[in-house]
Order: C-alpha cells, then sequence, then structure tokens
C-alpha cells in the first residue's frame, strides 16, 4: 500500500492531516467495519480492518517524517561549544526526553495489557514506544562517559524497564497459582504497574501518589525474597525489586531538575 491509498482509506490530505485526524479516523472507521459490529460480513471486515491498519502504520511513519521545526541553542549561534560536562548533560536530557516520550506512549495506550499488544493500532504504537526507548538508550550510551553518575543511574533504570515490560508472563505451575505467594507477587506487580502508569502517563493528575503503593510493593517483594530462596519466587521478586529500587533511585536526578519529562 501506498502513501496516497492509505490517505484516501483515512481521507485526509497530506498536507494537512494531525495527529488527532488520524487517530479520529481510525476510531470511525474501526466503529464502522470491526468484524463485531458485522458479524455477517466478518470475512470481509477482517480483510478491511487489516488495510486500515496498515494504512494507519504508513499514515503515521509520514506523520513522524516531517522536518521538525529549526530550534538552534545558543551556544550553536555563537560557534562555542559546552564544556565537556554540559555536553554530558545535554546528552542526558536530550536522551531522557526521548525514552519518555517512549514511555508516555506506552502508559497512555494502556500497554501494560498485553493482550492489546498485537491488536492493530496498539500494535504500532508498542513497536513505536520500544523503538524509541531503545533509540534513547543507544544515545546516551554511545554520548556518555563510563562512570559518568547520573548517566549511569538512568542507563540502569533504562534497561531494567525496557526487559521489564518485553518479557513474557512468568509461567506459574498450576500447583502454584492462587497460593499466597502467587497472590502476593500478582498483588506487587499490579500495584508497580498501576503506580508507574500515574506516574508516566503523560496526562497524569495523580503523579505525587506513587509512592504509596510502591512501598506496599516493595514490602510484599522483600517478603518473597527473604522467605522463598532458590525458588522461582525469588528470581521473580528480585527482577521487579530492582526495577522498582532504580526507578527510587532516579527521583534523585528528578528533584535535582537533572531530567524532567
Amino acid at each position: 500500500m501506498d502513501l496516497s491509498s492509505a490517505l484516501s482509506i483515512y481521507k485526509l490530505n497530506n498536507a494537512e492531516f494531525s495527529r488527532d485526524d488520524l487517530d479520529r479516523g481510525f476510531k470511525g472507521l474501526v466503529k464502522k467495519y470491526h468484524p463485531d459490529r458485522n458479524q455477517n460480513f466478518s470475512d470481509w471486515c477482517h480483510i478491511r480492518m487489516t488495510e486500515i491498519n496498515e494504512a494507519y502504520e504508513i499514515l503515521m511513519a509520514s506523520l513522524e517524517s516531517r522536518p521538525p521545526k529549526e530550534n538552534r541553542t545558543q551556544e550553536s549561534r555563537m560557534g562555542n561549544a559546552p564544556p565537556r560536562a554540559d555536553r554530558e548533560e545535554i546528552s542526558l536530557r536530550k536522551g531522557a526526553t526521548l525514552f519518555f516520550t517512549g514511555v508516555h506512549i506506552y502508559y497512555d495506550y494502556e500497554l501494560t495489557k498485553r493482550s492489546l499488544r498485537q491488536e492493530g493500532v496498539w500494535r504500532y504504537h508498542y513497536k513505536r514506544a520500544i523503538k524509541l526507548m531503545e533509540k534513547a538508550l543507544e544515545h546516551m550510551e554511545k554520548h556518555l562517559t563510563p562512570h559518568s553518575g547520573h548517566g549511569e543511574k538512568f542507563l540502569y533504570f533504562g534497561q531494567l524497564f525496557l526487559c521489564d515490560i518485553q518479557s513474557f508472563d512468568p509461567q506459574i505451575p498450576l500447583s502454584l497459582r492462587g497460593s499466597k505467594t502467587h497472590v502476593a507477587y500478582r498483588e506487587a506487580t499490579e500495584m508497580i504497574d498501576r503506580a508507574f502508569s500515574d506516574y508516566f502517563s503523560s496526562n497524569s493528575r495523580d503523579r505525587e501518589k506513587y509512592l504509596t503503593p510502591l512501598y506496599r510493593a516493595s514490602h510484599l517483594l522483600i517478603l518473597l525474597i527473604e522467605n522463598y530462596p532458590r525458588t522461582e519466587w525469588y528470581a521473580l521478586a528480585l527482577q521487579k525489586l530492582n526495577l522498582l529500587d532504580s526507578f527510587l533511585d532516579l527521583q534523585d536526578l528528578f528533584r535535582m531538575g537533572i531530567i524532567g519529562f
């Protein structure tokens, strides 16, 4: 499918359409053509939805490829390169901004729900979020010197976060499902997901409320680690606790104004 065909499906003008226009068009087409709404023509609607999803990806790629507005810094206008320490801080800020753009997409589209990640527009946004976060970490690894302190903190969190959201659901044996340990682990992970979603969502109004569920989750994970060494619970809980600890360490960078989102 080419760009012209994609524009035709969404009835958009290449020179004018915005992200809101595209998302609005997608929602309207889903309401009209989703197989669940047209069960007598489900096969035809499935083909149509495949075209709609493909067109969405093409149009989003076109939208994102538009050249950004020129934004030169004072240093570049003066022709002066900033000192190394300033360059590292600029690189960290740039990488963090790009990383959190991906994080916002991940939570704004509720991609903690794994069932959504392979469906149409959500699949596209999941892939896009992962790509942005990977690009951000690659940028920082390339431009930050080893043992740069603040950069290492951010890289550690970013790597753990990216690994966590891409990992498969843990395989809990049937004999252990519903046990107290399974309930505690599930409660802890749900609290972390909810707290991160409240904190990182671009439209969050309850950002300051993230600490209470995280402390509760931390308590549950520590209990699992202390009481179930050399078991699958130990490994699962330790992975989540490392992510949680690195997030709390990251708060220092936010409070100091070194990074933001």
